[in-house]
């Protein structure tokens, strides 16, 4: 799997080893550290989430405690997108990846950036079937 094919719109870190980028190639890229801790560290694609019909304007994730990946991301489709990732953090050469949402936005309008966070004292996300 190789990189982008257009301009990258977004990157986003995710945790030390792990960010995602977004570009008007319509899909998200998840990069993942290869090797140990240091600055000639390289990253490589794991997985390539496609779907979007339109340039992603912005992508977002946060791992969840079962060790999953949610993402989301928004398009100049007028669309935002909710995606799963499973095995990202335990076996990132078996990634799966699945689009869990799609909410079309009214008017032709789109997002141009999107973010997420857990809420501190939040109820656990391990029960979503993920």
């Amino acid at each position: 799997m190789g990189g982008h094919t257009d301009r990258v719109n977004c990157v986003r870190w995710v945790s030390e080893d792990l960010f995602l980028s977004s570009s008007a190639d319509k899909s998200i890229i998840l990069w993942m550290r290869q090797g140990g801790c240091s600055i000639n560290d390289n990253y490589k694609p794991i997985s390539k989430l496609q779907g979007h019909s339109a340039s992603v304007t912005s992508a977002d994730a946060i791992i969840l405690a079962n060790g999953h990946l949610l993402v989301v991301s928004v398009s100049g489709d007028s669309t935002m997108k909710i995606w799963c990732c499973e095995n990202v953090i335990n076996n990132s050469d078996a990634v799966k990846t699945s689009c869990l949402q799609t909410v079309q936005f009214k008017g032709g309008s789109f997002a141009l950036d999107v973010k997420m966070t857990l809420l501190p004292n939040a109820v656990s996300y391990t029960h979503l079937p993920l």
